[in-house]
């Protein structure tokens, strides 16, 4: 264990972590491009192997040091940055710098803005939680999201050349049974449970579109999704959080597109699937919960970017009846968006 003085402000934590983190990797998280530091080489695979690169890593370059005891011993941590039980969330800020510590989620981030760089302290790489072990490095994106006037959302997306549709929904809802009914079909699935998502004007060449980015390389089903959509068996690569089954995803023809429409997923068995309007205060009641309910820090931020996106969206409720329908359903409203926005730039 390397020997190093108590950090005095979280400014010390961030010294001690780029300097304990001798393995650096630059590897695309979505749209950010990160410069990520680790103790070793295994931590960058295990990274590098979880995150959905972009072709347009379009935002300011972010750097992320991870470490354990063996850089930063627990006792030399500021005692009030140390979670009691998993329910605690504890906070600290010193300066613009920002600490964050969950119980659950076992670590601890600090947040630099004027350096550009995210510290994530364990315990030991083991310990990781189990969210951190299957979707790594969601603190440093929903930062780095709401300082470019975006947002880390807690959706779906599918879609193809023609753009995607975000599909949204409580946990239980079924929106991730929902996505992956489009695994293999001719929509491709971006991802199941996060998304990067830009408002209009933020991303280069589509001025006028909510970009939604890809985040993470694996989706997650539990066994009734999986007895729905048993085909999918064939991709189990492991098991997550509560025993749901990781889900490898497909390679990516592109890793982000233009969103034609926001889906709300509701479950009505035994009737045919189908989408209906919903206003646009609808739908940001049915996403803004899962969303907000998930950030510790930057709820304005979110807020914010996540409103921007959707009052510019056509709004629909999902009425997800027989799953084998779904694809087609989604096509034929990706179609039918594209062709009325169409429409419309010719009346103008």
């Amino acid at each position: 264990m390397t020997t190093v003085r108590p950090p005095e402000s979280l400014a010390d934590i961030v010294d001690i972590a780029r300097h304990g983190a001798t393995h650096q990797r630059t590897i695309a998280f979505g749209p950010i491009p990160l410069v990520v530091a680790t103790e070793s080489e295994h931590q960058l695979d295990d990274l590098a192997a979880h995150l959905a690169p972009s072709e347009y890593p379009g935002w300011r370059p972010l750097q992320v040091a991870t470490v354990t005891a063996d850089t930063l011993p627990i006792d030399h941590l500021p005692p009030e940055l140390r979670p009691i039980n998993d329910d605690e969330i504890c906070t600290m800020r010193d300066g613009k710098l920002i600490a964050i510590a969950a119980g659950a989620e076992r670590a601890l981030w600090v947040l630099d803005p004027d350096r550009s760089v995210a510290v994530r302290w364990v315990s030991e790489y083991g310990d990781l939680s189990p969210w951190e072990t299957v979707s790594p490095l969601r603190t440093a994106g929903r930062w780095w999201a709401t300082e470019h006037g975006a947002s880390m959302v807690h959706a779906g997306a599918v879609g193809d050349d023609r753009g995607a549709v975000l599909l949204v929904g409580d946990g239980g809802a079924g929106k991730s049974t929902t996505t992956m009914a489009c695994l293999g079909s001719g929509l491709e699935v971006l991802g199941d449970d996060y998304c990067f998502v830009e408002p209009p004007g933020l991303c280069d060449g589509v001025d006028d579109d909510v970009v939604v980015h890809a985040t993470y390389r694996l989706a997650k089903l539990d066994d009734n999704s999986l007895r729905l959509l048993p085909h999918l068996r064939q991709r189990v690569v492991g098991t997550g959080l509560r025993g749901k089954s990781l889900i490898q995803l497909n390679e990516l023809a592109r890793a982000q597109r233009p969103v034609r429409a926001l889906c709300h997923v509701v479950q009505r068995h035994g009737q045919p699937t189908e989408v209906e309007s919903m206003s646009r205060i609808e739908a940001l009641r049915a996403v803004a919960p899962s969303t907000m309910f998930q950030v510790r820090l930057f709820e304005r931020e979110t807020w914010e970017g996540l409103a921007a996106a959707v009052r510019t969206l056509p709004c629909f409720r999902l009425l997800v009846g027989d799953l084998g329908e779904v694809p087609d359903v989604l096509s034929n409203l990706i179609d039918r968006v594209a062709r009325d926005a169409r429409d419309a730039r010719d009346a103008r």
